[in-house]
């Protein structure tokens, strides 16, 4: 990473540059915890009567995956 994109990346998480390490790694396991999260709604919500719910779960899950 260039020192220009360091220094974007701290100021948009609130960091210091030496810090920018750990923060990117917590927040690679905080979006990864997410992600585990729908996983399990997809599951637990895959046979949902409510067509509106599923479709709903299946958006989140869509979006998460594109970011």
């Amino acid at each position: 990473m260039r020192p220009v994109e360091a220094v974007a990346w701290a100021d948009a998480f609130d960091a210091d540059v030496k810090d920018l390490p750990a923060v990117l790694t917590h927040e690679v396991a905080r979006v990864d915890g997410v992600r585990t999260e729908l996983v399990k709604l997809v599951r637990e919500f895959v046979n949902a009567p409510d067509d509106e719910v599923r479709r709903g779960v299946y958006r989140a899950y869509s979006a998460l995956g594109a970011a």
